[in-house]
């Protein structure tokens, strides 16, 4: 049997690009109606200044937000995405009425005798004994708590996006009955789908934030599967006919597109330049962006 010709697999890979790039589109606005990225910060802000087994804000907590300096850095905004670690510490000494101008020593004193409560002091005097070993201050190292406290965040966050991402790829595999054994065997056969693939691929944008280039590329793609018999003529999978086959196929392409329309487009380039279509997209769903940080000591944490 002779093998499929390079432009199926070109078409072949194009179908995963369309569902990654709707995959991502869709998880994207999921993130933000559920405002994904300030619950991770709050939830690392609160696990520093307060005991997490404590229901409610502590007294800390909301002097904290309620901050002049805070409140400056997010313009007011109550559910933030970021925060420099820099601005918090600044904001955190400043609610606990700490001197940061004193030596270490008579910070820990100060500590001790601060009005806040048990977890935030054992927190504080931890970072001051390590200020006092390196011969740093307290707010630099109560700024890399924080960055290290975010990256933590970060790992969270990503689990969240991917195991959304996932649910994602598995409803848009099987709504558009996307089932690989029978998109190779179909492909090869239908050059008229190829072509069709191709109009898509050569309007594919990389850009994450283009929903609704993402959704009518879905769209389109759904009418070619659902009008030239590739992988059957039925809206969804059938899988009493053939359930081996069908189950393999469908997870062989949610797999391929949990790799993301990154990965993808990367094949594409190597495989033909010319056809790529788009540039690479800066990011994928697959895998978030990590808390960034400037070449500064401490920079932005953003989850």
């Amino acid at each position: 049997m002779a093998l499929p010709s390079l432009d199926v697999f070109v078409s072949l890979i194009t179908i995963y690009v369309v569902l990654a790039l709707t995959v991502s589109a869709l998880t994207e606005i999921i993130t933000r109606l559920v405002g994904l990225r300030s619950v991770g910060l709050k939830s690392g802000i609160r696990s520093i200044l307060q005991d997490p087994n404590v229901k409610g804000l502590s007294d800390e907590t909301k002097r904290f937000w309620n901050s002049g300096i805070i409140k400056s850095a997010t313009d007011g905004d109550p559910s933030p995405n970021s925060l420099d670690a820099l601005t918090f510490a600044t904001a955190t000494l400043g609610t606990a009425g700490l001197d940061v101008l004193r030596n270490a020593g008579q910070v820990k004193t100060m500590i001790a005798d601060a009005p806040i409560n048990s977890h935030l002091k054992d927190v504080l005097a931890g970072l001051a004994d390590r200020s006092l070993s390196r011969g740093t201050t307290l707010h630099d190292e109560l700024a890399q708590h924080f960055d290290a406290t975010m990256e933590k965040i970060g790992r969270w966050y990503r689990h969240w996006t991917q195991g959304i991402a996932f649910v994602l790829a598995v409803v848009f595999t099987v709504y558009v009955n996307a089932n690989t054994l029978d998109m190779l065997h179909q492909l090869t056969a239908h050059p008229e789908s190829r072509l069709e693939l191709a109009k898509i691929q050569s309007s594919l944008s990389a850009d994450p934030a283009d929903h609704a280039r993402a959704m009518n590329n879905l769209k389109d793609l759904d009418a070619i599967i659902t009008s030239d018999t590739l992988s059957g003529k039925g809206l969804l999978p059938e899988i009493t006919k053939d359930p081996f086959r069908t189950i393999v196929g469908l997870l062989i392409t949610i797999l391929a597109v949990s790799l993301g329309a990154p990965f993808w487009f990367d094949v594409l380039a190597r495989i033909n330049p010319k056809a790529s279509g788009a540039d690479r997209p800066p990011s994928s769903v697959s895998n978030p962006p990590a808390p960034g940080k400037s070449n500064a000591p401490h920079g932005e944490s953003e989850v």
